[in-house]
């Protein structure tokens, strides 16, 4: 599988490739989807007026209670995608973040792998466990601060760059919002992550707003990035959170 590969940002031939998706939603909400199965195209000609408007919304809420291992990704009011995440090695390995169409988990479309050692993450489209490992590709880190991550999409560089745009919906205190921009364009907006934990809400998680489509393959690993830095920055949270509880004056 060849549409992670770091090739040079230098190309200006790129052309996306017309293919067939390898996956499709629930057939519940083919009929209120947008045509998500157009492959996502370079706009970087035309002018920015204002803030972006999302052309749809995923939201994105735990079918537990005060847990992320199990999430529920939603459309209009219906379940399209469902997110499990599950430590590999008898639950001491890294997490893996596998996003399935069945509440099961019998159908995977994409997945994320947590890195123990250091941020990012890794992503794939498919199911992971039956993938080699070159197939997987990186999402990385591109601060010090973690305030932006990078992956590559058919030759193509994207980027999950935190913010705190009122306009977009982002929190000035938060470090869980992003936005998701093309590395060549990153005046516009293709998508925007904002963590929506509620202190007395014990389901919704998150929300998706896209304001372009992006075409499903580029649509899913976006989500499958977005969930594992996500999860990245839990385990750190509550890693700092945990070592800083044993001391005392």
């Amino acid at each position: 599988m060849g549409f992670l590969s770091k090739s040079s940002l230098e190309k200006q031939d790129y052309q996306p490739q017309q293919q067939p998706p390898p996956y499709t939603y629930a057939p519940s909400i083919q009929a209120n989807a947008s045509s998500s199965t157009a492959p996502y195209l370079p706009q970087a000609s035309n002018p920015i007026m204002g803030p972006p408007t999302p052309i749809k919304s995923f939201n994105i809420v735990n079918s537990g209670f005060w847990t992320h291992k199990n999430l529920v990704i939603m459309y209009n009011g219906q379940a399209i995608l469902h997110v499990n995440t599950k430590s590999t090695a008898a639950g001491f390995g890294s997490p893996v973040v596998r996003l399935s169409t069945d509440p099961h988990g019998s159908v995977v479309v994409a997945a994320a792998k947590c890195k123990n050692w250091s941020s990012g993450c890794k992503i794939i489209l498919g199911n992971p466990d039956a993938a080699p490992k070159e197939a997987w590709g990186d999402v990385s880190s591109e601060s010090w601060s973690d305030k932006q991550f990078g992956f590559y999409f058919r030759d193509r560089k994207f980027l999950w760059k935190r913010t705190h745009d009122k306009a977009l919906g982002g929190s000035f205190w938060g470090s869980k919002d992003f936005k998701l921009v093309d590395y060549a364009d990153q005046r516009r907006v293709l998508a925007v992550y904002v963590s929506d934990k509620k202190l007395f809400s014990g389901s919704q998680v998150g929300r998706v707003d896209f304001m372009v489509e992006l075409g499903h393959d580029l649509e899913l690993l976006s989500l499958a990035a977005i969930l594992g830095i996500e999860e990245t920055i839990r385990r750190t949270e509550g890693a700092a959170a945990g070592s800083g509880g044993g001391g005392g004056a």
